[in-house]
C-alpha cells in the first residue's frame, strides 16, 4: 500500500493542485484492483489534507463510500502553509484548536480572514452593539450571512468566545398585539392570547377603552397567538413580557385556542415554555363554545393532531364539563374558536359590566 499512495499521492498533486476532480475520475486513472485498498488510500490523502471532500456532492454509491468529489489543496495551503497564518490570528480564535487542525482551518478559512481583518482594521466598531444582520453586512456586506451561512456558525461553534466578542443583539419576531387601553395608571396587565387572526380581529374591531371587559376581566391587550408560534422558546412570551412589562407589578395572560388537541397542547406548551408567567385559560369561553356546538355539525380534526394528557387544561373545568370535552374529543371533532362570531362576542362585551378597574 505504501507504494501505491505514494504514487497515487503524487499523482494527484501533479494533476490536479488546486483543482476540483471527480472521485471516479480518480479511481478510472489510478490502477488499484482492489476498491477497499483504494478507499484507505483515499483516507489517507484527506486525514493528510492533500484533498479534502466536497460534502455536497453526496456519496459515490459504493460501500464503504465515498464522496462523488473532492478538492485537491494547493501546495502552499496544506499544513505546513497554514501554521504560521494560524500563528497570527486574533487571540479571539481557538489558535490551539486551528493548529491540531488545519483541515477544520482550512474550511473555515475565507470566514476566519474575513474577521480576522476586521479586527485588525475596525476593531473599534465593536465596541458599540449591533443588530446580528447591522454586523453581518459591516462585516462581509452581506446582511444575513451570520444568520444563515452554516460555515459561519461552524466557526462560531469552534470559537467558543467569539458570538460574545462581536457585540451582537437578536432582533426578537414581534408578535402582533393591540393596545386597548395605554392608561399609565395600570399596575395590573391582562392580556388575552388568540390563538386565530379572525377571532383576534373580532375582538380588535370590538373592543375600545371602555369596552374592553369580557369574562369580569378588563383586558388591556390582544395578542395574536399565530398558533404554535406563541409556544417558542426564541423570542419567547417571557422575553416579550420582559421587554414590553419590566416594570409592571402583574401581568396575567389568558389563553383561548380552538377546542381540539393541538389547541390544548398549544395552552400546555406555553405554560411550559414560560413557568415563571402568569398563564391562565379563559375557561368561559370555552364554555360559549361547547354551548354554541350543540347547534351545530362539528367538523373532524386533523389526523395529524398529537395526543396531549392535557392535565394542566382540564383542572379548569368541572367533571361534567371535562367529559363533555372528552367525549368531543374522542369522537374525533373540534370546536374552532372562530365559532363564538363578532355578533356573539359582541353582545358578551356589550352586556359586561363597565366598571373601572382591574380584576383578575
Amino acid at each position: 500500500m505504501a507504494m501505491e499512495y505514494s504514487r497515487f499521492k503524487q499523482y494527484i498533486i501533479k494533476n490536479f493542485e488546486g483543482k476540483r476532480v471527480e472521485e471516479k475520475s480518480l479511481r478510472n486513472s489510478i490502477h488499484i484492483d482492489d476498491y477497499n485498498t483504494y478507499y484507505h488510500v483515499m483516507l489517507k490523502l484527506v486525514e493528510e489534507e492533500v484533498i479534502k471532500p466536497i460534502k455536497s456532492s453526496g456519496p459515490n454509491g459504493f460501500n464503504p463510500s465515498l464522496h462523488k468529489r473532492y478538492q485537491v489543496i494547493k501546495l502552499d495551503e496544506t499544513s505546513d502553509g497554514y501554521i504560521s497564518e494560524i500563528k497570527k490570528l486574533h487571540p479571539i480564535f481557538n489558535i490551539e484548536g486551528y493548529l491540531n487542525s488545519t483541515y477544520k482551518y482550512s474550511n473555515d478559512r475565507d470566514i476566519v480572514l474575513k474577521l480576522n481583518e476586521f479586527f485588525r482594521d475596525k476593531i473599534t466598531l465593536l465596541e458599540e452593539p449591533a443588530s446580528i444582520n447591522e454586523r453581518s453586512f459591516q462585516i462581509f456586506g452581506i446582511e444575513k450571512l451570520i444568520k444563515s451561512d452554516p460555515v459561519f456558525r461552524s466557526v462560531l461553534a469552534f470559537n467558543n468566545n467569539l458570538e460574545n466578542f462581536l457585540n451582537m443583539y437578536n432582533t426578537p419576531e414581534p408578535f402582533f398585539e393591540y393596545i386597548i387601553n395605554d392608561s399609565i395608571d395600570i399596575t395590573e396587565y391582562n392580556i388575552l392570547i388568540v390563538e386565530n387572526k379572525d377571532t383576534w380581529y373580532s375582538l380588535r374591531k370590538i373592543m375600545s377603552k371602555g369596552k374592553n371587559k369580557l369574562c369580569d376581566l378588563h383586558i388591556y391587550c390582544l395578542l395574536y397567538g399565530e398558533g404554535k408560534k406563541v409556544t417558542r422558546k426564541k423570542d419567547s412570551l417571557t422575553e416579550y413580557t420582559q421587554i414590553n412589562y419590566s416594570n409592571s407589578k402583574v401581568v396575567n395572560y389568558y389563553y383561548f385556542g380552538d377546542l381540539d388537541m393541538e389547541g390544548i397542547g398549544i395552552f400546555e406548551s406555553l405554560i411550559y415554555a414560560n413557568y415563571d408567567l402568569n398563564i391562565y385559560l379563559m375557561k368561559e369561553l370555552y364554555i360559549d363554545m361547547l354551548n354554541e356546538a350543540k347547534a351545530v355539525t362539528l367538523p373532524k380534526s386533523s389526523e395529524q393532531q398529537q395526543n396531549t394528557d392535557g392535565n394542566g387544561f382540564f383542572e379548569y373545568f368541572n367533571e361534567r364539563q371535562a367529559k363533555e370535552i372528552n367525549e368531543l374529543l374522542t369522537n374525533g371533532v373540534y370546536i374552532p374558536q372562530e365559532i363564538l362570531t363578532y355578533g356573539f362576542l359582541k353582545k358578551k362585551i356589550e352586556k359586561s359590566d363597565t366598571n373601572d378597574g382591574f380584576s383578575r
